[in-house]
């Protein structure tokens, strides 16, 4: 089995409710982490440690994530690093 070299997540944090698109609002947090797969790598500290932006990511893993937001949204809660 071939492990991959970090596991990452891009989590966007909403109130409850339906129709999420429509919540999305540039004051939306979102949390993206990378964390390595090795030993040890929690000795660098909590998860905290690993949190970049989400352009950062989408530069690393050459993804475009939220690409069904509106863009002027899109653009502002991904430049953002939280935590």
């Amino acid at each position: 089995i071939r492990v991959p070299s970090s596991t990452w997540k891009v989590i966007l944090v909403l109130p409850e409710g339906t129709d999420d698109l429509s919540r999305v609002t540039a004051d939306t947090t979102v949390i993206a982490a990378c964390i390595p797969n090795r030993q040890g790598c929690g000795e660098a500290g909590p998860w905290n440690v690993y949190t970049l932006s989400v352009d950062d990511l989408e530069k690393m893993t050459g993804y475009d994530f939220l690409s069904s937001l509106p863009d002027d949204i899109e653009n502002v809660i991904e430049e953002k690093r939280y935590f």
